[in-house]
């Protein structure tokens, strides 16, 4: 049993390490931010903090390898 636990928890830190740090801290910042906020507010600064994630260099570097596996 905690084999299992262990494996699970593992692959879960593995997959989470992977991800990019900016994207991750500006997701959480803007899940606590939109937390009392209307659906039309929310998605307004949703919209607001995809184009500031756009412009991070994590974001450039994964479309760039997108796009050279063609």
């Amino acid at each position: 049993m905690i084999q299992v636990l262990t494996a699970s928890v593992k692959l879960f830190v593995d997959r989470f390490a992977g991800l990019s740090r900016t994207a991750v801290s500006l997701s959480k910042k803007l899940l606590y931010h939109m937390d009392a906020m209307s659906f039309e507010a929310a998605l307004d600064s949703g919209t607001a903090l995809n184009a500031i994630a756009r412009m991070t260099e994590d974001c450039q570097r994964g479309v760039s390898r997108f796009l050279k596996k063609e």
